[in-house]
C-alpha cells in the first residue's frame, strides 16, 4: 500500500522527529520518502482499517491530510 501525505509544518526539529517516529511506528511501515511537498509512506500490511485509523490520528495532530495512492 502506498499513501501520500501532505508535508506538515513542524514547530521544531523535535516535533518533526516525533512525526516521523509516529509514521514509522505504523504497523507494516516499510519506507517513508519525501518528494516535493508530499511524503510517500509504503506499507506492507493487510489491515487497511488499522493503518487508516493510525494515519488519521497522526494527520489530525499535525494538521495535514493523506490519501491512499495504491493498495
Amino acid at each position: 500500500m502506498i499513501i501520500e501525505i501532505a508535508v506538515p509544518v513542524c514547530k521544531c526539529a523535535e516535533d518533526e522527529t516525533i512525526f516521523f517516529s509516529r509514521l514509522r511506528g505504523i504497523p507494516g511501515c516499510d519506507n517513508v520518502v519525501g518528494k516535493g511537498l508530499n511524503l510517500y509512506l509504503t506499507l506492507d500490511t493487510e489491515s487497511e482499517k488499522e493503518v487508516v485509523d493510525a494515519l488519521q490520528d497522526i494527520c489530525n495532530m499535525w494538521n495535514t491530510a493523506f490519501k491512499v495512492i495504491s493498495n
